[in-house]
């Protein structure tokens, strides 16, 4: 082997001496790492015991690591709930307009991730919902889907509809997950009794809407 050989492996650090928090913070994409990590920690057992210290161990970094991407736990948190929302606007994009459809789809995503639907929709993210949220363009397709359905209204009267199909899904998935409409569900499916009440608020717009032609 040639004499440059030698001398370049030479020049290599030695791996089995690096200490580990030097090792540790090698990783491939730490930022997203530590919010699927995140994800899949609050999925089993909610926030009240997630910190940045144990996602690191869990993932191999030093402690130090996840604050080069974020500062404290909470704004962690807070771009997990944005996923949330780029996760559900996913969903509603697929949907087309159909207002039935997209309140099942709500009720069903607060019930496949019950506790990511808290976070979501916490106080402690009251202040997050500014136009360049994640959570206010997701609002934003359900008043597309109500412009489309009814391109008449006024965008005053489009956000008091979209306001209350999301007030009658956020309630409905609320007690369904607190397990208050337990007996209703007996008698019906969970697809059935939410696209009933959407039916029913439809009814009452267009018969708003109607009285107020007359």
């Amino acid at each position: 082997m040639s004499t440059f050989f030698f001398t370049q492996c030479a020049k290599l650090p030695n791996m089995s001496f690096m200490r580990k928090d030097e090792k540790g913070y090698h990783h491939g994409d730490l930022r997203n790492a530590l919010i699927a990590e995140a994800i899949k920690q609050i999925d089993q057992e909610g926030t009240a015991h997630l910190t940045l210290r144990d996602l690191a161990r869990r993932l191999g970094v030093s402690h130090t690591a996840p604050y080069r991407h974020f500062p404290d736990k909470q704004s962690l948190l807070k771009e997990v709930a944005e996923d949330g929302f780029r996760q559900f606007a996913q969903k509603l994009r697929v949907i087309g307009n159909n207002l039935e459809e997209l309140m099942l789809a709500y009720v069903e995503f607060a019930r496949a991730n019950p506790m990511r639907f808290a976070l979501m929709f916490g106080p402690e993210f009251a202040t997050c919902w500014d136009e360049e949220s994640e959570a206010s363009r997701t609002f934003d397709l359900v008043l597309g889907i109500l412009h489309c359905q009814a391109p008449t209204l006024s965008e005053a009267e489009a956000r008091l509809r979209a306001i209350a199909y999301w007030a009658m899904a956020h309630g409905l998935a609320v007690l369904i997950l607190n397990g208050q409409l337990e007996k209703e569900l007996e008698q019906r499916s969970v697809e059935d009794l939410t696209k009933r009440l959407a039916r029913f608020l439809a009814s009452a717009f267009a018969a708003s809407s109607e009285s107020s032609r007359s």
